[in-house]
């Protein structure tokens, strides 16, 4: 049996999952687990750690302008920040103690 071919996904949408992945990475410094959900409607994203490493001004960035310091190393959270803004999507970010959950 041929395996299931699933539809083609938007390269905007791809291309803020993996901007938003870089974002993860970056506060999962020690390692951990990422998993993606996507099944044809919104962005699941969960980051979980035993220790995470939040910058609170770069994960504001997400939401607008912001005062943060951004370096060549954290240039993917402006940039994330600039595509869901020009294709209109609402990112919610719930943080834990030991997990980020993103969606949009």
């Amino acid at each position: 049996m041929a395996p299931q071919r699933r539809a083609d996904l938007a390269r905007v949408e791809v291309k803020i999952a993996c901007l938003l992945l870089m974002c993860l990475e970056s506060a999962m410094a020690y390692g951990g687990k990422i998993t993606v959900q996507q099944d044809g409607g919104p962005w699941h994203i969960l980051a979980e750690a035993a220790r995470l490493r939040i910058d609170p001004a770069l994960w504001e960035t997400l939401k607008g302008p912001s005062q943060a310091q951004v370096t060549p190393a954290s240039v993917h959270f402006p940039l994330a920040a600039q595509e869901i803004t020009r294709h209109q999507f609402r990112l919610t970010a719930d943080f834990a103690a030991e997990s980020i959950k993103l969606s949009f």
